[in-house]
């Protein structure tokens, strides 16, 4: 095959191969960095969500998602022979439950929003461009249903009195050094 052409096929499909070997070596590299970044950032972020949670006992629930998310979060950076792209994947997932999990308790205002103004171009760094489209249909389409049930008064937000401002300040540090990190690694 490829004689007629003088080879050229053979070539291709070769050099194609080790384009894709190459970037899917290069995208388990960063997803190994960036995860082990991401899991030291957000033990602060996941601190000040439990702290101030005890202050609101009846989100009791959140302070548990988040200490699963977290849990979850080590786990991905440290079994690293588990295939990247389950691994990013199973990232995304955790940055979408964190996403609508601030969404249904802080509304718009929260930080659910820039988790799903991160997610996309995470998706297209660790897993591909399609990824990053689909998830940047995800994303906005999760906003709409929020905005939508905030509008016909489904959802409530919590009030910002009962809300720790170092809470916010905290996730806003860890997806900033998440976006630091894709930028450096």
């Amino acid at each position: 095959p490829g004689a007629e052409n003088g080879g050229r096929d053979d070539m291709e499909a070769t050099n194609n191969g080790e384009t894709g070997s190459v970037l899917r070596a290069w995208r388990a590299r960063i997803l190994n960095g960036f995860l082990a970044i991401v899991a030291i950032a957000a033990a602060p972020a996941w601190a000040m969500t439990i702290m101030s949670i005890t202050r609101v006992p009846e989100r009791w629930w959140l302070g548990v998602l988040f200490s699963v998310v977290f849990a979850v979060l080590i786990a991905l950076a440290v079994f690293r022979r588990v295939d990247s792209r389950i691994r990013a994947w199973g990232l995304l997932l955790l940055g979408y439950v964190a996403a609508t999990a601030n969404l249904a308790v802080g509304g718009m205002q929260s930080a659910g929003p820039w988790y799903l103004l991160a997610l996309p171009t995470l998706a297209l760094i660790l897993v591909g461009a399609r990824s990053g489209i689909l998830t940047s249909i995800l994303s906005a389409l999760v906003l709409a249903v929020f905005a939508a049930l905030f509008q016909q008064g489904v959802l409530v937000a919590a009030e910002r009195t009962t809300w720790n401002p170092w809470t916010s300040f905290s996730t806003f540090v860890m997806l900033l050094g998440a976006d630091v990190a894709l930028l450096v690694l």
